[in-house]
């Protein structure tokens, strides 16, 4: 089953993306399939991840406790970028800690809620994901996506039901893909050609 947007604009799914997964080159996404930087430590099942079954890896992370400091953490592992897509957008769009990102009316609003729900520790964290989306013109991708809020809540969001849904997902999964996957420098060779 393809994955839902899980109430989330693209942009910031694909900023997350990029900045989590040093545009495709980190360890964790090239060798792991991990695109969103999301840890073992939770419980949480998704389809796309069992805490019972699935397998994990520990590695090296920078976090934010008094200062940045080197962690050893414990990572998800995943079959595939998309399975990486699909137990991201599950853990956030079923966590209560993040259910006032799915109803935000902005991408600065999503991604605050979600820092202040504890997805990142890095204080910088939103500046970061909103540069990332600046710079990049991301927003225009969100023309795709009617946020929560207007459409009438987070099922609405999350089910996918509407006429335009898989077209807007496969569009918003076929950007994803050529960010992290060809970094930086294809993304810029892929904006003067595509527009979306």
């Amino acid at each position: 089953s393809q994955p839902s947007l899980g109430g989330l604009f693209p942009s910031v799914i694909i900023a997350q993306a990029a900045l989590e997964s040093a545009w495709g080159q980190s360890r964790l996404a090239a060798d792991y399939n991990n695109y969103f930087g999301v840890k073992a430590s939770s419980t949480q099942y998704s389809p796309a991840w069992n805490p019972k079954t699935s397998p994990s890896v520990n590695l090296d992370t920078l976090e934010y406790s008094n200062g940045y400091n080197t962690e050893n953490a414990t990572w998800r592992v995943y079959k595939s970028l998309a399975d990486s897509m699909r137990d991201r957008n599950a853990l956030v769009s079923t966590n209560p800690r993040y259910a006032s990102a799915l109803v935000a009316e902005s991408p600065r609003k999503q991604v605050e809620a979600m820092k202040s729900g504890g997805y990142a520790t890095d204080p910088k964290y939103v500046d970061k994901i909103m540069a990332t989306i600046q710079s990049n013109n991301l927003t225009q991708y969100d023309s795709m996506y009617t946020p929560p809020a207007s459409h009438g809540g987070m099922e609405t969001a999350t089910t996918g039901h509407s006429s335009s849904r898989g077209d807007q997902f496969l569009k918003t999964v076929l950007v994803l893909l050529l960010l992290v996957l060809a970094g930086y420098f294809g993304y810029k060779l892929f904006r003067k050609y595509f527009k979306p």
